[in-house]
């Protein structure tokens, strides 16, 4: 296997003369690449015990100046107002607080919290985080201290909860990501082998079986998952455009040399 992944890469059109090979072998290849994306994708959360700084940063910048009139007594989520407050973190995420139990929002992850518990609401599907009578440090804290940033002491509180709650749904947190991730990149290269194979089937078919351009173009698409490591790793955006362009190189040049193969063997 390991030979055809550094043939792959350093010698592109050697990879025709594996368009025989049986079909779990491209397969094992596939599934290697899977599983070296997907360990790029989580390995920040292995060693990651709560939010990163920056995160943190933007929640608190996120509420400057919000003047949020709420407070939590005796495990209470208390207002003179019943004012709601959402508090938008991104596009498709907000923190909500108000005494209804059911908010509507074009947010698609909500924090919600509401007159004793904080809810994690993912469409219209809820689910309990944890109840201000769970944690000591907050059954009894002024929620308006949430629009300084510069409070260190309230946020302190806060992120140690939150980190809290990380670390206790990490475990379910990474086996759907896994599984997410498997899925999604691997219908994501299926498709790009496909279509690889499928354009230069246009170009070759009449001499070459299409099973033999896929399984080259599984063989070629191992140097685009290896940019999109490095773009995992190192933030680079740029490494990802590079190993598309050149899993495409690749690929023609394993094409025209399994076509010259072909075309031997025809004549022998």
């Amino acid at each position: 296997m390991f030979k055809r992944i550094i043939t792959s890469l350093f010698s592109p059109k050697e990879t025709a003369e594996y368009a025989h090979d049986s079909w779990w072998k491209p397969a094992l290849i596939f599934l290697f690449i899977l599983v070296l994306i997907v360990l790029s994708f989580l390995l920040p959360s292995f060693f990651q015990n709560g939010l990163p700084y920056e995160t943190e940063k933007a929640i608190r910048l996120a509420f400057n100046d919000q003047n949020v009139q709420y407070s939590i007594e005796n495990g209470e989520l208390v207002s003179q107002t019943n004012e709601t407050y959402e508090i938008s973190l991104s596009d498709n995420i907000a923190i909500v607080i108000s005494e209804k139990e059911e908010i509507k929002s074009d947010k698609e992850l909500i924090i919600l919290l509401t007159k004793q518990d904080v809810y994690l609401q993912i469409s219209q599907i809820k689910e309990i985080l944890l109840q201000y009578n769970d944690y000591e440090s907050i059954k009894n804290i002024d929620l308006s201290r949430a629009s300084n940033p510069n409070d260190i002491e309230f946020w302190n509180i806060i992120f140690s909860i939150v980190n809290k709650k990380i670390q206790e749904y990490k475990p379910i947190t990474l086996v759907v990501d896994t599984f997410g991730y498997l899925f999604y990149w691997g219908f994501v290269f299926l498709i790009l082998t496909l279509i690889l194979a499928g354009l230069s089937a246009i170009r070759y078919g009449r001499n070459i079986p299409f099973r033999y351009l896929w399984r080259v173009s599984l063989y070629n698409s191992f140097i685009f998952a290896l940019a999109l490591i490095f773009t995992n790793l190192f933030n680079i955006r740029f490494f990802i455009y590079i190993g598309g362009l050149l899993m495409a190189v690749y690929h023609i040049a394993s094409a025209k040399q399994l076509l010259l193969q072909e075309i031997i063997n025809r004549r022998n």
